[in-house]
């Protein structure tokens, strides 16, 4: 439905905002009142009232003042009007998922979709009914642009916010080394054994080198790589039943050892933290729905970070 601009900026909502009180009130100082105007104020509004409908508007009856058949016939569809211009102001400045229905898209690596989403699910049906949850996983290159367009809601990631984004901390993991305790009579623990072995690489950019080889280049040192996956399940698949490495984030490591009978060691290099950050839109932010997907994160992640403490002790 095309609007008239033009036209309407000639009807100040102010003084819609008074019409509408005179008509409920049908008294100049009770409409007054309840705009919290003074008297004179009121009776100019009525004036320009009637210059700008060109109508009386209120004219003396039997009771006091009566509406005219032209005012009436105004009333209804501005009552209307003004209602709906309150019920959309107030539904754009809250969001209830219990009742507003709402998919959200994120795009996720998908061993942090594996640990958020149980989470999420938990927390969906028991607070927010109305929510619904998309979780892709895409490179980080077609995330980002995807974010950038508002294809996704949100993107967690280890990349760094553009200057179209804002990015903020969810949590912080380590790094562990994957082996087949079936294949390894003992753990790949000493630099040597460790760079003798080949090594998978869960990498999302086409890469055959990450982190572990950055560390050690500084120490004179390299490894083989033999597989590079874009998904880290690909690429801890290939570690059983071979003599393959691969190290990942610690959640990362855990979440696939309690579920392939694989075993986890600390890597031989030196000690470094991840973060892993939520990336919003800029434009996006304190638009209702954003806010409380942000805050969900949070939470959501701040319980694993409880769990990850727990099985710590």
């Amino acid at each position: 439905m095309s609007i008239d601009h033009i036209n309407l900026r000639k009807y100040d909502l102010n003084l819609l905002l008074a019409f509408d009180a005179l008509m409920e009130d049908r008294s100049v100082s009770k409409a007054a009142l309840r705009l919290s105007l003074g008297q004179s104020a009121m009776s100019h509004a009525l004036k320009r009232l009637r210059d700008l409908f060109g109508d009386d508007i209120l004219v003396r009856g039997p009771g006091g003042l009566v509406p005219t058949d032209r005012a009436l016939a105004l009333w209804q569809p501005l009552r209307r009007a003004l209602s709906d211009l309150e019920e959309g102001l107030a539904g754009a400045a809250t969001f209830d998922p219990r009742r507003q229905h709402r998919v959200f898209r994120l795009s996720v690596p998908d061993y942090v979709a594996a640990l958020l989403a149980p989470h999420l699910v938990s927390d969906a049906r028991v607070r927010a009914p109305q929510v619904v949850y998309r979780i892709e996983s895409a490179s980080r290159a077609d995330a980002l642009a995807t974010l950038e367009d508002g294809q996704i809601d949100a993107l967690i990631a280890v990349a760094r916010a553009p200057d179209w984004a804002v990015s903020e901390i969810l949590f912080t993991d380590g790094f562990s080394t994957l082996y087949d305790p079936a294949v390894w009579t003992a753990p790949p623990s000493d630099l040597d054994t460790f760079c003798d072995a080949p090594h998978a690489l869960a990498s999302q950019p086409n890469s055959f080198e990450g982190w572990v080889d950055e560390a050690l280049a500084e120490t004179g040192r390299r490894r083989s790589v033999v597989l590079s996956a874009a998904r880290f399940a690909d690429a801890a698949a290939c570690v059983a039943g071979g003599p393959v490495l691969l190290t990942l984030p610690s959640r990362a490591a855990r979440f696939f050892a309690s579920r392939t009978g694989l075993a986890v060691v600390s890597p031989p290099l030196p000690d470094r933290r991840v973060a892993i950050r939520l990336l919003r839109r800029k434009r996006a932010l304190g638009a209702p729905e954003s806010e409380w997907l942000a805050e969900t994160l949070r939470t959501v992640s701040n319980v694993l970070s409880i769990e990850d403490r727990g099985e710590e002790t």
